[in-house]
């Protein structure tokens, strides 16, 4: 190790340690341990600039301490948190573990967790978080390396918490949702004035779709942030809620507000479909536009080519639309599972079929062919005529023995050359009761009252059911010659 060093250092083959520590000056020769203890240390200008940011600094002061002691823990432990913080994930783990090679540290481990996360690897991430959960002296060691780069309020609780947050992320990365919101609730216990765990919280229960406890989480981020913290991403999902219920003015206030505190093409676009979905179709295309400017984003372009679709201005629609599914061939996938986090109730979820829809009239070919035929004009709607149902629900369900209950079923219809609106087709539809396939009731044809190119939602009351059992229901429309059908399990209670 100390080989490469002039006769005077062999002497005393500690010193190099000692000087390293402590910070002292050992005079103007520049080669060997000299070198790395000149002025305050190196290990203290590595502290020094990783709490600044200064990353490249960082990592030239480590590897200057690293050159003559190559096992040195605290230069690796910094060396992997500037590698971790400019992306180098598999660097940053390997000198994590280095660190460890005769022990662990809790800063290491929360470290290497968090590099394992970015490399796909939840499992090694979750060891990570467990181990220094249930080793003793992990917290405290965690939170003294926290005071050095500033954090002087760090406490071992406030040092527990992380590990928990961690945890809670790799749970949430995995899909285990319930674990994560049990770690995150452990974490705010241990330091309920951190922001970063509230909005953890909330995410989780966005991702279970329980909005109402989103919201009170992402409210109480907003109300922990500060200039340092600009709650953007906290006012961007509390609009995506405010949104899905139907909302629509609270979500552009929540979006305005998201932009104010940072500006993202994500809360740009969310305005943008919330706008749209309040009638001003010129400004969605406009917020629109401006995002993709920037980044290709396919479920931007996918709603683009919605209100290109709404303007009359089938062309522009049909290359958004097909531009959407070339950069995401799941497109139409993805966009159907959306109306599963929505309301069926919402306006959002007629909103959300109303472009799946559309957007397969598209991609089918038909429309998109008829934008570009010459006997095409300017404003004409060239999308195919359709009848979907959307929904079929009995309420209440299960229907109690001797009830009545009401049938409820949500369709879309779009008849090609009729207008947009109110009464502007005329349908009917009829429903059968069965059981071990045998049709035990039919009810009479009776008729619709439909608009056009617009989701449309009606309720029937059916007579009770004298008897418990498993039945199925199946029900038929019809609209101007288009056909549609579904069938769901009746279920009579006693």
């Amino acid at each position: 190790m100390f080989r490469t060093m002039t006769s005077r250092y062999l002497i005393l083959p500690f010193l190099g340690f000692i000087l390293l520590c402590s910070g002292c000056v050992t005079g103007p020769d520049q080669s060997g341990l000299d070198k790395v203890v000149m002025g305050p240390t190196k290990l203290n200008y590595a502290y020094w600039a990783l709490e600044k940011g200064k990353y490249d600094q960082v990592l030239t002061h480590c590897r200057d301490i690293l050159a003559v002691l190559p096992d040195h823990e605290q230069a690796l432990v910094l060396k992997g948190f500037a590698l971790l913080y400019t992306g180098r994930y598999r660097a940053a783990a390997d000198s994590f573990s280095l660190s460890m090679e005769k022990e662990p540290s809790g800063q290491a481990l929360l470290g290497r967790g968090h590099c394992y996360i970015r490399l796909g690897q939840n499992d090694r991430a979750l060891a990570d978080a467990d181990k220094a959960l249930s080793l003793a002296g992990m917290s405290r060691q965690l939170a003294d390396f926290n005071r050095r780069l500033g954090e002087e309020s760090t406490t071992g609780k406030k040092a527990e918490a992380e590990f928990y947050d961690l945890k809670a992320i790799v749970c949430l990365e995995s899909g285990k949702l319930t674990q994560a919101l049990r770690a995150v609730n452990q974490a705010i216990g241990l330091d309920p004035g951190a922001k970063i765990h509230y909005r953890r919280k909330g995410t989780i229960h966005f991702r279970k779709n329980e909005y109402p406890e989103a919201s009170a989480a992402f409210e109480k981020a907003v109300d922990l942030s500060s200039d340092d913290t600009p709650p953007y991403h906290e006012y961007n999902y509390l609009g995506i809620i405010a949104f899905y219920r139907g909302d629509y003015p609270r979500a552009v206030d929540f979006y305005q507000k998201s932009i104010r505190a940072r500006s993202t093409p994500g809360a740009i676009a969310n305005m943008g479909l919330a706008q749209g979905a309040m009638g001003k179709t010129d400004r969605a295309i406009e917020r629109l536009s401006q995002v993709l400017a920037e980044q290709d984003r396919p479920a931007t372009r996918f709603s683009l080519g919605y209100f290109y679709h709404l303007k009359g201005k089938t062309a522009q629609a049909a290359d958004a639309f097909d531009r959407a599914r070339k950069a995401d061939p799941d497109i139409l996938q993805s966009r159907t599972r959306m109306m599963d986090k929505v309301p069926s109730a919402s306006p959002t979820y007629r909103l959300y079929r109303a472009q799946v829809e559309t957007a397969k009239s598209y991609l089918t070919g038909a429309a998109a062919a008829a934008a570009t035929s010459p006997a095409a004009s300017p404003g004409q709607k060239t999308a195919p005529s359709s009848l979907t149902i959307l929904k079929l629900v009995v309420d209440p369900d299960p229907v109690p023995v001797n009830a009545r209950f009401a049938i409820k079923f949500l369709y879309h219809v779009n008849m090609a050359g009729r207008p947009r609106g109110a009464r502007s087709v005329r349908g009917k539809f009829h429903f059968t009761v069965s059981q071990a396939g045998k049709v035990l009731f039919e009810s009479d044809s009776k008729p619709l009252e439909v608009d056009n190119k617009q989701d449309n939602e009606w309720t029937e009351y059916m007579n009770p059911v004298p008897r418990a059992g498993k039945y199925t229901l199946d029900l038929f429309l019809v609209c101007e010659g288009e056909k549609a059908a579904q069938q769901i399990v009746l279920t009579i209670v006693r």
